[in-house]
């Protein structure tokens, strides 16, 4: 479903292709996914999660997938409110994904937002093999102060208008890029 361009919606039954083993929705118009995407178990490739608020949809149905490789974008990380799910989502056992992205929609000025973002970071743990790390709208003052990051070749910083510290780069041994942009 690469570039399909005026897709907005994937079917609800698509939970019922328990056979799927690749979804390449990059460059469509999609905004959420439909429930119960942790059913997939076979999905190999999943290019983009769209964190929901409804049962089902939440972050936590990505640990279900414990086969997913290459890239992996998290959308609208502004949904999850309970890290506990983000621990489910178990990210640091996906050791096959090499390129991570996390994405917050909302860039508010929501005080509590601050320490949720911190922790939620804190607790989606990159995979080791990740080589490439981009977070972009994170909206919390400072970063975590474990790094999560050890082996990252390349860490792209974006939209970080309220942090006021960057990430402990100088634990990174591996970074070879640093791309900060406000």
């Amino acid at each position: 479903l690469h570039e399909c361009t005026q897709l907005v919606e994937l079917p609800a039954k698509t939970m019922d292709l328990v056979s799927l083993c690749h979804l390449d929705i990059r460059n469509t118009k999609l905004k959420s996914m439909p429930p119960l995407m942790g059913n997939l178990v076979k999905l190999q490739t999943l290019t983009d999660f769209f964190v929901g608020k409804d049962r089902g949809c939440g972050i936590a149905e990505l640990g279900k997938l414990r086969h997913l490789q290459g890239e992996l974008i998290l959308r609208n990380l502004q949904n999850v409110t309970d890290v506990q799910d983000a621990i489910e989502a178990n990210l640091k056992d996906k050791n096959l994904l090499e390129r991570l992205e996390y994405e917050w929609e909302d860039n508010d000025d929501n005080s509590d937002a601050y320490e949720t973002d911190m922790s939620l970071l804190q607790h989606l743990k990159s995979p080791a093999n990740a080589k490439y790390v981009a977070i972009n709208g994170y909206r919390s003052t400072k970063f975590p102060g474990d790094s999560t990051f050890s082996n990252v070749v390349e860490l792209d910083l974006f939209q970080w208008k309220c942090c006021i510290s960057l990430p402990p780069l100088g634990e990174l041994a591996s970074l070879r890029k640093l791309v900060l942009n406000d």
